[in-house]
């Protein structure tokens, strides 16, 4: 599930799953650990970059998760309001 909405000068998308969820340690400690994969391919950077380049542009990305639970991973990026009519 993909949700979306505004906080303030900001725009937030939720990506939503309801898998087997992480550990609160796993979050902390590993989730953004670059060149650290959980997975047999791919180099365990992407999660790494995605939140690098929001945090260079004034926004985030945290991972709320349960195990059990699912996961969201929340993108806020700022708004631009000049672009509004």
């Amino acid at each position: 599930t993909i949700k979306l909405h505004r906080n303030g000068r900001f725009a937030v998308i939720d990506v939503i799953d309801n898998g087997p969820g992480m550990g609160r340690d796993f979050v902390e400690r590993e989730l953004f650990k670059p060149f650290h994969s959980t997975k047999k391919r791919g180099m365990g950077i992407g999660v790494y970059q995605c939140r690098e380049y929001a945090r260079e542009i004034g926004g985030d990305l945290e991972a709320i998760s349960e195990l059990g639970m699912g996961t969201t991973m929340r993108v806020t990026l700022p708004v631009d309001n000049r672009a509004q009519a």
